[in-house]
């Protein structure tokens, strides 16, 4: 019983990051259109667009009790408020990224996200650390180095993005509350800081109104029903797997947005980039090869069990 509850678990936690991962993979054609904007400006619509969708939606689906739960305990709130300052400045590196023709960078940026997703799995969860994590951990490295070898300077965005992502990932574990009231108090207290902003710039007349027609801007509100969504389903997956198998769904959007760069927004892939795509890539073959032969091992083990 108990083996199989974890499974259904299991299976849940995986078709919902599954989904995430997707969603995020094609979001770069969604910011894309908005080019015509200031990232900060997507950015505070977008915390501000998403907090509304969680305040309509907490009240009518817990009782009161759990969402003021949180409050009584210091360290959750801190963990959840601080879950959202760092997925706000991921998403502000991101759009930045993707409307200024680097999108190639965010998904080398997300190929790498699993390896730190992995290591502070075992960092902080003690989740076991395997040789091929180790080599894998090793190749992304050595891809960084060549970016930073030819280019002269650290690929800032393809580290920004994982180091703060996978440090979200980290939180999120640690958040007892659910999915939802999580993204609640990850907003709340954002909130006063993006409508200040927003009312600032629209008022100056340099907001989001003055930059584009009707059509962009209602784009623009539904920024925060597209960021709602996948981290709704991402949370659910990050409470229901272990970090490890969590990092490697993470294969999914990177793979998209690549595809996306290179085949719809004709980014340009010089040798150095591809290169140092392909030595990452050979690290994450060496990862998820590692990772479906313990995952096999762990099943041989539960089967002699139940034997």
């Amino acid at each position: 019983m108990i083996i199989r509850k974890s499974e259904s678990k299991y299976r849940r936690g995986l078709f919902a990051a599954l989904l995430a991962m997707s969603a995020w993979g094609i979001l770069p054609l969604y910011w894309n259109l908005l080019d015509d904007i200031p990232y900060n400006i997507i950015t505070a619509y977008r915390v501000f667009t998403m907090g509304l969708i969680v305040c309509s939606i907490v009240p009518l689906g817990y009782p009161m009790k759990d969402i003021v739960a949180p409050l009584k305990d210091r360290k959750q709130l801190a963990l959840m408020v601080s879950a959202g300052v760092l997925i706000t400045f991921n998403w502000s590196t991101y759009i930045w990224a993707v409307n200024n023709g680097q999108i190639l960078q965010t998904s080398l940026g997300y190929y790498i996200e699993p390896l730190f997703v992995c290591a502070l799995g075992s960092l902080i969860f003690k989740e076991v650390f395997h040789i091929h994590k180790i080599l894998a951990i090793c190749f992304a490295a050595a891809g960084v180095l060549i970016l930073l070898v030819y280019f002269h300077e650290l690929p800032k965005v393809a580290l920004i993005l994982p180091i703060t992502f996978a440090t979200y990932a980290a939180l999120k574990k640690k958040v007892k509350a659910s999915a939802v009231i999580s993204l609640y108090y990850e907003n709340i207290f954002l909130m006063p800081i993006v409508i200040a902003y927003i009312v600032h710039r629209e008022l100056v007349g340099n907001g989001a109104l003055a930059a584009v027609d009707l059509k962009i801007y209602i784009l623009l509100l539904f920024s925060g029903f597209v960021t709602f969504v996948p981290l709704a389903l991402f949370a659910v997956g990050a409470k229901n797997l272990p970090l490890v198998t969590l990092g490697i769904t993470g294969y999914l959007s990177p793979t998209i947005t690549f595809l996306i760069g290179i085949l719809v927004l004709h980014e340009n892939l010089n040798k150095v980039l591809l290169i140092a795509f392909l030595v990452i890539w050979v690290g994450l073959i060496i990862f998820t090869r590692g990772e479906i032969l313990e995952h096999r091992g762990k099943l041989s083990v539960r089967g002699k069990d139940e034997d």
